[in-house]
């Protein structure tokens, strides 16, 4: 009798083990979205609010069946404000963060680098739980960077907007500013632009 209670008490330890990380992640999935939308459309059939977006080992963006990573993406009336990097050649994925599981879909969380057949690093993302703060992209003969868009410094605390700068291939800056909302349009602008 008093092993039928030990391993029923060890069962309802685990119970409750299991209880609590499924509240945590529960909880950790609300605290990712911090706004109370998710897939949603406005009454003009646009997307609005935060979407799931599915993409695979190139981080480019697939179907959940085939996909390995998610992330969140943010679209206002239809526009989506954040920033990926478009990967339309043969890659290779490093990932220094949450890794890739077989069988499953992992939340893009840490920094993922994509580097060309040659090794040459063409793009760098960065994501805290599934959200885009940095993106770089690289030329590939030079290693300079080609463009920089900084979630983590809006412009005046402008939701989605960030910071941006865009290089010549000998490094020298051709642009520096922000993407940033103007009225009710989104536009890249530079730092001395006024409204």
């Amino acid at each position: 009798m008093c092993r039928a209670l030990q391993v029923l008490s060890y069962c309802s330890f685990l119970l409750l083990v299991l209880m609590l990380i499924q509240h945590a992640f529960c909880q950790s999935i609300s605290d990712m979205i911090t706004s109370d939308t998710l897939n949603r459309l406005n009454s003009s059939g646009k997307r609005i609010g935060y979407w799931i977006e599915y993409v695979d080992e190139r981080l480019k963006i697939t179907k959940k069946d085939k996909a390995i990573f998610i992330r969140y993406v943010y679209y206002e009336n239809g526009y989506r404000t954040s920033s990926a990097a478009c990967i339309n050649f043969k890659a290779t994925l490093k990932v220094d963060g949450n890794q890739p599981i077989k069988d499953s879909v992992v939340l893009m969380d840490g920094i993922f680098r994509i580097y060309n057949r040659k090794g040459k690093l063409r793009v760098e993302e960065s994501y805290n739980k599934g959200k885009t703060k940095i993106l770089k992209s690289y030329y590939p003969r030079t290693g300079q960077v080609v463009v920089l868009i900084d979630y983590t410094k809006p412009y005046k605390n402008q939701e989605w907007s960030a910071h941006i700068e865009e290089y010549n291939r000998d490094g020298s800056l051709l642009l520096k500013g922000y993407h940033r909302k103007i009225g009710k349009k989104w536009k890249v602008v530079p730092l001395d632009y006024n409204d």
